[in-house]
């Protein structure tokens, strides 16, 4: 059972790693239609994190940030795809990959979750949702 912070970082972490995603691979979106989804997407990411670490901070606990090698390999790995194909298809295929590992993750915590506080178990779902949202919102630059 995951206790309420180790929830709360998890949904952190999750929407950090959005961010950081968005952020390195926006610029090589060519569609401006693609490039206000991207910036949409990162800004309710930016929000959740922000809500969970606000809980968090309100707990007086400290957040977990991802780890500088986790961004590292992550910009390296997304560096890599986009010398390879920076088609605005392959910027949505990975945002739908990305955001498909996103699910799967907070699916399998929020099982795990004592779901003792409505607050962490709204963000959770919240989450979900914004990650459901993207995937569909990406198929249209498929």
């Amino acid at each position: 059972m995951l206790n309420k912070n180790e929830m709360l970082n998890f949904i952190a972490q999750n929407a950090e790693m959005g961010c950081c995603g968005i952020a390195f691979i926006k610029g090589y979106a060519k569609d401006e239609k693609l490039q206000k989804a991207l910036r949409t997407q990162m800004i309710e990411y930016g929000k959740i994190y922000s809500n969970a670490n606000n809980i968090l901070k309100s707990d007086m606990e400290q957040p977990y940030r991802i780890s500088y090698l986790t961004r590292s390999m992550t910009r390296h790995f997304a560096r890599r795809c986009m010398d390879k194909d920076s088609s605005d298809s392959h910027i949505a295929q990975m945002m739908i990959t990305g955001n498909t590992r996103g699910v799967n993750k907070i699916v399998d915590r929020m099982r795990q979750y004592d779901k003792k506080d409505s607050k962490v178990q709204n963000l959770a779902e919240r989450l979900l949702q914004t990650q459901y949202n993207n995937i569909q919102q990406m198929t249209e630059f498929l």
